[in-house]
Parts: C-alpha cells; structure tokens; sequence
C-alpha cells in the first residue's frame, strides 16, 4: 500500500508541472491567440500573430504552375521559436 501512495503522489506531481509549463509556454503567445485543437505545438515555440476569418480565399498552384481558388473558413497560426531553444532539424 506504501508504493500506490508514493506513485500517487508522484502522478499528481507530474500532472501539476506539466500543466504548470504548458501555462508558462502559452503564456508568451499573442493576446487573443491559441493553437489549433487537432495539432500539438512544438516544444519552445510561441504564437506570435493569429486569425480566424469565417471567409476567405487562397491560391494554391498545382504542377503546371496554374492557379486554384479556394475559399471557405481561414484559420492562420505563426509560430516562432523562443531564443533559448535548440533549432529542430529539417526532418
């Protein structure tokens, strides 16, 4: 019983400062701002402009080079890297 004690209290305090760094990582992001809900941020990574239009257009350009319109729902997340943080590869 001692060891489920132990290992309960270790979980707590892993939960407690995970949620601790991930406010302090959020907490750099423009006002207003936050990651999309299907993708998770790169560690050491800030937000720094946001938006989210209800309509708007983009043109992709296929392999001939010829324009695609697309317009629908526009969301758009510029992440930066903090200056402390190790560059990722190219991969």
């Amino acid at each position: 019983m001692g060891n489920g004690r132990s290992l309960f209290k270790s979980l707590v305090l892993l939960c407690l400062l995970v949620s601790a760094e991930r406010g302090f990582v959020q907490s750099t992001d423009m006002e207003g701002c936050k990651d999309y809900p299907l993708f998770n941020r790169m560690p050491g990574y800030s937000i720094r402009a946001c938006s989210d239009l209800d309509f708007d257009v983009h043109v992709f350009r296929d392999s001939q080079l010829n324009e695609i319109w697309v317009e629908g729902r526009s969301h758009y997340i510029r992440y930066t890297i903090e200056s402390r943080t190790k560059m990722p590869s190219q991969i």
